[in-house]
């Protein structure tokens, strides 16, 4: 087996990063996109609430800040589930993969 040596510019390997951190939070953006679609709405505060947000490099959350969000999206004794974020997350995901 050949041994070899690569040296990299560190400018390369920054560049690098960036450009997978921005593809990340575009997919962040796409999730946000098809979960406001697939939102139930009454009012539209909850769809209007889906942001996508970058955490750091390599870490993107996509969610809602309007305290209802989990019980639409997982439900409750009173009120079945209306998943709008895992399956936005799952189409997505399907169409990257």
């Amino acid at each position: 087996m050949a041994n070899i040596k690569l040296k990299v510019n560190q400018d390369v390997v920054e560049k690098l990063k960036k450009s997978a951190s921005d593809y990340l939070f575009d997919i962040g953006e796409e999730v946000e996109e098809v979960a406001k679609q697939l939102c139930p709405r009454d009012s539209g505060r909850l769809a209007n609430s889906i942001d996508t947000l970058r955490k750091d490099d390599d870490t993107v959350s996509v969610g809602s800040d309007v305290g209802y969000a989990l019980i639409v999206e997982f439900g409750s004794r009173y009120q079945p589930a209306q998943s709008f974020l895992r399956a936005a997350i799952s189409r997505i995901k399907s169409q990257h993969q």
